[in-house]
């Protein structure tokens, strides 16, 4: 099974707008420098477009698509079972 993919449409610090494919790897309150000054949360994660470890800045996230959860073992197609 590969590991779990998430897009969000980001703006970079040029300005620029769009789609990234990302692995997320932490959320942490800290400094990313030279880019930003000061602490704001972050999201460390790998950009599977680009091949790399990338630092997001939060609030700068407009929008993402969650896949839908993988069915657990032996749980039928669309969730699992609930016994009322």
């Amino acid at each position: 099974m590969s590991e779990p993919c998430l897009k969000i449409e980001y703006t970079n610090y040029k300005g620029v707008r769009s789609w990234r494919t990302i692995r997320p790897i932490a959320l942490y309150h800290g400094e990313h420098r030279p880019f930003y000054h000061g602490k704001r949360w972050l999201l460390r994660a790998w950009d599977v477009d680009r091949q790399a470890e990338r630092v997001f800045d939060v609030h700068k996230i407009h929008g993402w698509d969650v896949p839908p959860p993988e069915p657990e073992d032996g749980a039928p197609e669309g969730g699992a079972s609930v016994p009322w």
